[in-house]
């Protein structure tokens, strides 16, 4: 398993029972972050603040603000929404930013290349300033960090890492279209708690161990990292499989899923890790 911590920057962070030495990914260290286990770090230091500065430096950003406010929604959620009117029926939006492409490193690159120097760049641009053209490159930033959140990845399977699942928290993970992108580029499930305030939970942990309620913090977590109540398994333009809650405990959160690869598979490993039944509805994804 992987855990990004998604804001202004994002961590990606991995723990295993040996000392795992990834270039360009900080450590590894020992019981940094859970007892006993070595922890590796990587990161991109510019995310959604990088985000906001490609959006909010375009031409039509006034006119993004006033359709998104006319229909009580915010930018991004409008954003969306506009990607998926442009896309053609049945297509996914991601085919949108073909011809346009952009390399994210505009506050230098954290992890795997670990050079603060580097720069961002944009290709693909020309001289429209409409609000589809706004859309596109919102689109392009994103994917373009979701293939950084690849190079990570790839960099810590090289050096031993068993990673399968991302786990998502933080204020990116609560738009559609990042979480989405994620999965597509990295070819993984993505899971996100219910809860909005995913950091909360985790101080609460933090202070079940600390009160010695729970003898460690795996022990103490366990109930939060389970998955129960009603969530979805989302594939790329196929079927969705819903989480049946008939026999699910309420006072553990629930979990949504969003993946890209077979759904069959996906399926076969959700309900082996989490015990739950499934079952699969007859109607296409949204595609963002």
């Amino acid at each position: 398993r992987m855990a990004m911590i998604c804001g202004t920057s994002t961590c990606h962070l991995a723990v295993s029972g040996r000392a795992l030495f990834v270039p360009g990914v900080w450590g590894p260290y020992l019981s940094a972050m859970v007892p006993g286990l070595w922890l590796n770090e990587g990161g991109q230091s510019a995310t959604g603040s990088l985000i906001d500065h490609v959006v909010q430096g375009h031409a039509a950003y006034p006119q993004l603000q006033q359709q998104a406010q006319l229909r009580g929604e915010n930018i991004y959620t409008h954003l969306n929404t506009h990607l998926g009117s442009m896309a053609r029926s049945g297509s996914a939006a991601d085919l949108l930013g073909s011809s346009l492409h952009v390399w994210p490193d505009f506050h230098g690159n954290r992890s795997p290349l670990a050079d603060p120097s580097l720069k961002g760049m944009v290709v693909g641009l020309s001289l429209r300033r409409t609000l589809d053209d706004l859309a596109l490159l919102y689109l392009a930033t994103i994917q373009a960090l979701a293939l950084g959140t690849l190079h990570i990845l790839e960099a810590m399977r090289e050096t031993g890492h068993d990673i399968s699942t991302v786990f998502m928290c933080g204020g990116l993970s609560k738009n559609r279209l990042f979480v989405q992108v994620q999965a597509n580029a990295t070819g993984m499930p993505v899971v996100l708690p219910d809860q909005m305030e995913a950091v909360l939970v985790g101080a609460a942990v933090l202070g079940a161990c600390a009160s010695r309620g729970h003898s460690t913090i795996q022990v103490s977590s366990h109930p939060a990292a389970r998955t129960g109540g009603t969530g979805t398994i989302r594939t790329l333009m196929k079927l969705i499989c819903e989480v049946d809650s008939s026999h699910a405990n309420p006072d553990i959160p629930a979990f949504i899923c969003f993946n890209c690869d077979d759904y069959g598979s996906q399926l076969m490993k959700t309900s082996h890790s989490t015990s739950q039944t499934f079952r699969i509805l007859k109607s296409p994804i949204f595609t963002l």
